[in-house]
């Protein structure tokens, strides 16, 4: 779009007849265009300021030629009038055998040239101004056919930005899907395809995500026979299997959510039970160094329902977002 946006202000300015300047903007993103574009203008003025110069050359001889006739023309009416005037006085001198008649034959004669001359220059003068007009003519229709010449491109350009306008957002898609955007940050744990070019059936898993920046909710499994114990809210102790509770304790969580129906586990011989979700809600120092815990997607832990005594849930963490089955979910 750059490029025609480019050859569009170049094409106006021609029009126009103004001076033609890329914008920084454009000439930062496409500058070989824009160079382009500016010596094809630069070139075009000057074919057109060669062809006017070489008519505006042609229009002044016609100019001087039109002098020429109309100084040619007065010179002789002058001089006819002069010799009118000579043979209407010879005439009588004639008729009265004072003066020699080949006196007034040789004046009339003058005067035949005089007038020749006169009406030559006439012809010329006619000549000359119908020149001016044609060649007038062509300097008009010169600049005109640079204009119209201009004006068909631009209209070329107008049609092409208007038609790339109206695809751009079905490129854009296109573009967009050949692009895989997890739908949070995180880090690829397992990447499924690595071949460039390969082919993705529907519903394939191309890779594993493990979130980062995100707090991360238990998914425990609750056995059918103990869902009555537990009610959204309940607060819960945690254990975490990489580490030892006697040594470092355990971490607060509360309830947040129970499945409304339990669910049926192929993987388990197709046991049954509910999803609780359970959030968070402490840290988990350990003793020796003072530091917290980091909670990692795909530890395991057990949970103590406080509303009870026994532990009731055993779990795996997993995402939130979870493109697949993964231990934690955030």
């Amino acid at each position: 779009m750059t490029g025609l946006d480019i050859k569009e202000l170049r094409l106006r300015a021609e029009i126009e007849g103004t001076e033609f300047a890329v914008p920084a903007e454009l000439n930062a993103r496409s500058p070989m265009v824009a160079l382009t574009e500016q010596s094809l203008f630069a070139a075009r003025r000057s074919e057109l300021a060669g062809q006017l110069a070489v008519l505006e050359q042609r229009r002044q001889q016609r100019e001087q030629d039109l002098s020429t006739a109309e100084s040619t023309q007065g010179t002789a009416e002058r001089t006819a009038g002069f010799l009118d005037e000579e043979i209407a006085v010879v005439e009588p001198l004639v008729r009265d055998n004072i003066a020699p008649a080949t006196r007034l034959l040789e004046l009339q004669r003058q005067l035949e040239q005089a007038r020749g001359e006169r009406d030559r220059a006439e012809v010329s003068i006619a000549q000359a101004r119908s020149g001016i007009t044609e060649i007038e003519t062509e300097i008009e229709n010169a600049r005109a056919n640079f204009k119209l010449r201009a004006m068909e491109e631009l209209n070329t350009v107008v049609a092409e930005k208007s038609e790339l306008e109206e695809s751009l957002p079905r490129l854009e898609e296109r573009v967009s899907r050949t692009v895989i955007r997890a739908p949070m940050e995180g880090i690829v744990s397992q990447l499924n395809f690595r071949t460039p070019g390969g082919f993705v059936n529907t519903g394939d898993v191309m890779l594993e995500l493990v979130p980062t920046g995100e707090a991360l909710i238990i998914e425990a499994k609750i056995m059918p026979q103990d869902i009555s114990r537990i009610r959204v809210d309940d607060a819960v102790r945690i254990r975490l299997s990489a580490y030892d509770s006697a040594k470092y304790g355990t971490v607060d969580g509360r309830v947040l959510r129970i499945s409304p129906d339990a669910v049926v586990d192929e993987q388990n011989g197709g046991a049954s039970h509910y999803l609780v979700d359970v959030a968070i809600e402490g840290d988990l120092v350990l003793e020796d160094t003072g530091e917290a815990v980091t909670f990692i997607p795909g530890m395991t832990a057990t949970v103590d329902v406080l509303s009870g005594k026994r532990t009731v849930l055993e779990y795996i963490w997993q995402p939130v977002a979870r493109v697949q089955e993964l231990a934690l979910r955030d």
